[in-house]
């Protein structure tokens, strides 16, 4: 099976990730990050507020405009996202008589963010391509890459570790500890390399050496820095081995 990638898919994911990392700058101002100015990555966006707006703004009309050119089937995937996405950031649910984010929900951070990004990177293509593939290597591959993201944003959660425990975003980190969550980031590499393994769909593409390769090297890598406190690091090696993946895939094909 061979499918040629949907310009207005890519459109689509492009401007809503623009969109949706941005948005709450809509209804915030820079002052309201004055308290976590400790971090590198919040300083700049206090400094850069108006262009982060800016990009919010801009991203929209070209949502619209790939969403009409698109399936209307993509609407029961793309209308949970959104409402995700909006009670991530904000304080809309209700916990024991406390208003929260779902990013604050005891464990749900990097499971919420997993599974956002295995529906965007497996469901919305499915649908868009209309192809039949068998539920269960729609599910294998739904599943691995749920488990690769979740132990990326688990190892996100090491790094914020003191910030998440100050503000009370209770991440696996908190709750569990430091050792317990870098022993699920290995779990879940593991679990991703035998979901490659394991479904049809990969040993009938070329794409599986580079995915398994990228399994590998992100759980030595993982394994050989086990807290990095860096923000260069992790935004430039750890956000580079999704960049990283789909260099393997490319080689190695």
């Amino acid at each position: 099976m061979h499918t040629e990638p949907n310009a207005y898919l890519l459109l689509l994911v492009f401007c809503s990730t623009l969109f949706v990392y941005n948005f709450d700058t809509l209804f915030h101002h820079p002052d309201d990050f004055k308290a976590k100015d400790e971090l590198l990555r919040d300083k700049w966006v206090q400094k850069n507020y108006n262009w982060l707006r800016f990009f919010a703004l801009i991203a929209t009309p070209p949502i619209i405009y790939s969403i009409l050119h698109l399936p209307f089937a993509i609407f029961y995937v793309l209308i949970p996202l959104f409402i995700i996405a909006l009670q991530y950031t904000f304080p809309l649910v209700r916990i024991e008589g406390k208003w929260l984010s779902l990013k604050k929900v005891t464990g749900a951070k990097a499971f919420l963010i997993a599974g956002v990004w295995a529906v965007v990177c497996v469901m919305l293509p499915y649908l868009v391509q209309q192809q039949s593939l068998p539920v269960y290597e729609v599910l294998m591959l739904f599943l691995a890459r749920f488990c690769f993201i979740a132990a990326l944003a688990i190892y996100f959660d090491i790094r914020d570790y003191e910030f998440d425990k100050k503000v009370g975003i209770n991440s696996l980190a908190v709750v569990y500890g430091i050792q317990i969550a870098r022993y699920t980031t290995y779990a879940l590499l593991l679990v991703f390399m035998g979901l490659i393994s394991l479904n049809p769909f990969y040993s009938e593409h070329t794409a599986y050496w580079g995915m398994l390769s990228s399994g590998i090297i992100t759980l030595l890598l993982m394994a050989a820095h086990k807290y990095v406190k860096s923000e260069f690091y992790y935004s430039f090696v750890t956000d580079g081995l999704l960049l990283f993946q789909l260099l393997l895939v490319y080689i190695l094909h």
